[in-house]
């Protein structure tokens, strides 16, 4: 068996891919809890129970780069009318939850 040196570059992209993939969903899924127990907090109701990934960058924060993610999502606090609203994670951690103006 021959392995030239384009076999490994092609794996450990391959692998890099599928980390980075992992690692986006592991990420997802705690913005879906937080925003879930920021919804029942404030009495609202989380539509579809599901966020999306809106816009993402790096940023410079305590000394390293992080990945900032902002997610979006749909609630109502009627169920009649469907309003927005945003989660940011910086890396793994909740930076902030913003619910749009809606009615009580």
């Amino acid at each position: 068996m021959h392995i030239e040196l384009i076999d490994i570059v092609i794996f450990i992209i391959i692998g890099l891919l599928g980390y980075l993939w992992w690692d986006a969903n592991a990420v997802r899924e705690l913005a879906l809890s937080h925003v879930k127990a920021y919804c029942k907090k404030y009495d609202v109701q989380l539509l579809d129970q599901s966020v999306a990934l809106n816009k993402w960058r790096i940023v410079w924060s305590q000394g390293q780069f992080k990945l900032r993610r902002q997610y979006q999502f749909e609630f109502t606090s009627t169920g009649e009318a469907r309003y927005n609203g945003s989660a940011t994670l910086e890396g793994s951690n909740i930076i902030d939850i913003e619910l749009s103006a809606h009615h009580i």
